[in-house]
């Protein structure tokens, strides 16, 4: 009990001691801090550093592009709003080969193919000649029956007076769309084969020629792109398809020398297809009722634009 008691005084103590130093020393100590800065100076100080950076990032942002990666729902958002109250009359496929994200407007509309059929045609032959079905350095004569008047160079040439080769003809209809050179592949190779053949790769059916849904020519273009059987005449095709004469839509206000394309003008419809080979590869596909060349021209821009932004 007395060890108890003996304790309980030294703590007594020592709370007492340390209470006394507390009450002297620190009050003391406290008092000989000098004041740095009044708190109206801070507070002025912080108002003018806020301002001042205000002031600033202004000036900063408006002096300042900030680039900002625009979605795939964003493009197609603001070309539909370019397009307005005629997006009937239009239809577009954009279509990058590796990520396979895509953009239809209107893919499953009928539309006059125009010339751009020239290229399903120019397959069938490359693929008969790799087949060893027809033989690519066979000639054949030009017939009354083949003329037709419009886009070419053989309309009125001596060349109709001999025979013509087959690799010449595939190369004006493709390169000048020559629309007899073109006539005499079809007679060739047969028009119902010409149909079965469309409606084998793109799996539509095909009532009538003259009309086809954007499907199809997508079809068309990833069996050139992918070409999965290695034929080499494939890349002879693409070859006529970047050195056309026509580059006034797809590749109008984008690189000439990447975009490898077919136009095609019937009446009123404008159309032009191809695939544009930069860094990501695209299939482009329009097909159009009363548009015009530059606004397929602008459009392939926003597209070009969209694929090859940081």
């Amino acid at each position: 009990m007395i060890k108890i008691k003996k304790n309980i005084s030294i703590f007594m103590i020592i709370f007492f001691v340390y209470t006394w130093f507390l009450l002297s020393y620190i009050p003391q100590f406290t008092e000989k801090i000098e004041t740095v800065a009044s708190k109206d100076y801070l507070s002025d100080s912080k108002e003018i550093f806020h301002k001042n950076m205000k002031i600033y990032k202004t000036e900063f942002f408006k002096n300042i592009k900030i680039n900002r990666r625009v979605s795939l729902e964003e493009l197609k958002s603001n070309i539909i709003n370019k397009l307005g109250e005629n997006i009937d009359s239009f239809s577009l496929i954009y279509y990058e080969v590796d990520s396979k994200d895509i953009i239809e407007i209107n893919s499953e509309y009928l539309f006059r193919p125009a010339s751009t059929y020239k290229i399903p045609l120019n397959m069938l032959l490359y693929d008969k000649v790799f087949r060893n079905e027809v033989d690519i350095d066979s000639s054949m004569m030009y017939d009354d029956d083949d003329y037709e008047s419009g886009a070419g160079e053989l309309q009125g040439s001596s060349m109709l007076d001999e025979p013509i080769a087959l690799t010449t003809l595939s190369e004006y209809s493709i390169i000048y769309s020559d629309n007899i050179a073109a006539n005499m592949i079809m007679r060739n190779l047969g028009f119902y084969d010409f149909v079965d053949y469309m409606e084998q790769v793109s799996y539509i059916e095909v009532d009538d020629v003259n009309f086809i849904k954007p499907k199809i020519m997508l079809a068309f273009l990833e069996k050139l792109y992918y070409n999965a059987e290695n034929n080499p005449y494939y890349d002879t095709l693409i070859g006529y398809m970047k050195n056309t004469v026509f580059h006034d839509r797809i590749d109008a206000l984008i690189p000439q020398d990447i975009v490898a394309h077919k136009i095609g003008d019937y009446d009123v419809y404008v159309n032009d297809v191809g695939i544009v080979y930069t860094e990501k590869p695209y299939i482009v596909i329009f097909y159009t009722e009363e548009f015009s060349y530059e606004d397929i021209a602008e459009i392939s821009k926003m597209l070009y634009e969209y694929n090859t932004q940081d």
